[in-house]
């Protein structure tokens, strides 16, 4: 039995009146219209370098020390909070190695700072 391939009129879906696209999905809706009350011109710099917002785990970061590890649901929790603390320590030139385990055998992971001269792990046999 062979399939018949057919396609709208004009590209356009009859029922809902939305234009398709060439794999035949609806096109996404366009975006709210830009107010053109609210635009200015201004004589700002181009700043030298990007925008780091402070990040919502700072305040936890900042009392971590050296040799200590944040405890956190087992999963991808750990990979993104160690992206953070990585970050974390970079913009305040903190020397370190950070370290995490998805699941700590308990149900949760952790993230550990550790010193930059922190011993490797053994493999298991």
């Amino acid at each position: 039995m062979q399939t018949a391939h057919t396609s709208f009129a004009n590209h356009r879906n009859p029922w809902t009146g939305q234009a398709m696209t060439k794999d035949n999905k609806p096109k996404a809706p366009a975006g709210k219209p830009i107010d053109l009350n609210l635009l200015s011109i201004c004589d700002d710099e181009m700043p030298a370098e990007r925008a780091k917002p402070a990040s919502k785990y700072g305040p936890l970061f900042s009392k971590m020390k050296i040799g200590q590890a944040i405890k956190c649901p087992a999963g991808s929790t750990a990979a993104k909070l160690a992206n953070s603390l990585r970050t974390h320590a970079d913009r305040n030139g903190i020397e370190c190695v950070i370290k995490t385990m998805s699941d700590y055998g308990d149900g949760f992971g952790r993230v550990w700072l550790l010193a930059k001269a922190a011993p490797k792990l053994k493999r298991a046999a």
